[in-house]
């Protein structure tokens, strides 16, 4: 596997443009931006956490949805009846992590993370912590740490 730089300068630079509003970027350019973080960061991390579930008999799997409006990723839990929904919020800030539990179609939990930086430890702390409160008991639970929670991002029940 090769492993190329982060190019963390271009990235901060772009972040500072966007904030300045000297580079706004089309409808287009977010959707590919969203496409671009669930084909290289997010697919690959849900595939690997289901992966991990089944070998520990929780049977799981991973699946992406470029076409739907919205577009989003999802982690599914069969027998736990659990679905994690990251979506596509086409404001090119965040994206929005619903976990729906039991069928539910309204979503029990849901978080937004900033894109701008980060995402990828966020999001990967964030799943494992809804994974671990859906699935252990309460008892088994670490509590959360403070730390943990402002990583995690913005949230709403």
């Amino acid at each position: 596997m090769t492993c190329f730089a982060p190019f963390t300068v271009l990235r901060q630079q772009i972040r500072e443009a966007k904030d300045k509003g000297e580079l706004v970027p089309s409808t287009e350019a977010i959707r590919k931006q969203f496409e671009a973080l669930v084909i290289n960061e997010v697919s690959p991390m849900l595939k690997h956490v289901a992966s991990i579930l089944c070998q520990d008999g929780i049977p799981a799997s991973a699946a992406i949805e470029l076409d739907h409006q919205p577009a989003y990723a999802e982690l599914r839990l069969m027998e736990a009846g659990v679905q994690l929904f990251i979506v596509d919020m086409s404001d090119g800030a965040n994206i929005r992590v619903d976990l729906h539990l039991k069928g539910e179609t309204t979503p029990t939990q849901t978080t937004f993370i900033p894109i701008s930086g980060q995402v990828k430890e966020r999001l990967s702390f964030l799943l494992e912590e809804l994974l671990i409160h859906t699935l252990v008991p309460p008892q088994h639970c670490p509590p959360a740490t403070p730390q943990g929670v402002a990583a995690m991002g913005h949230q709403s029940n």
